[in-house]
């Protein structure tokens, strides 16, 4: 490393700083709604699909699930309206196909509503083209 140690502890604290605002800005908590989407990477096939997990501990209710590419087996849709039930929701997402559209390819986020607390996932459709 280059530089002064008075540098190197400024730089330190400007970015413990940010950290700070940044934490204070979200409420100072981590989410809360944890989305896991497995596998992370999936074809952009039209068929591949990946299994999204919602935990949320305690809770009990309605779920709305939502992409931004590909759809929900349950729902044929972008949205899937489901229910969470001892902490957990489990859904499962349908690549797009990237034969029917070249923009398929990139990354979904998935986005879990439960009443209003919020929690995302991404998953990655890759390209089967060469």
């Amino acid at each position: 490393m280059t530089g002064t140690p008075q540098r190197w502890s400024g730089l330190a604290a400007s970015f413990l700083s940010l950290l700070l605002l940044g934490s204070l800005a979200c409420g100072g908590e981590a989410p809360r709604v944890r989305v896991d989407v497995s596998p992370a990477v999936i074809d952009a096939d039209g068929r591949s699909t990946a299994r999204v997990t919602v935990n949320l501990e305690g809770y009990e209710g309605s779920v709305l699930l939502s992409t931004s590419r590909g759809t929900f087996q349950d729902s044929g849709a972008e949205r899937f309206p489901t229910t969470m039930s001892a902490g957990q929701a489990v859904a499962v997402l349908v690549a797009c196909d990237e034969a029917l559209d070249p923009d398929c390819p990139g990354n979904a986020s998935v986005v879990a509503d439960c009443e209003g607390e919020i929690g995302f996932g991404i998953a990655t459709f890759a390209s089967t083209n060469p």
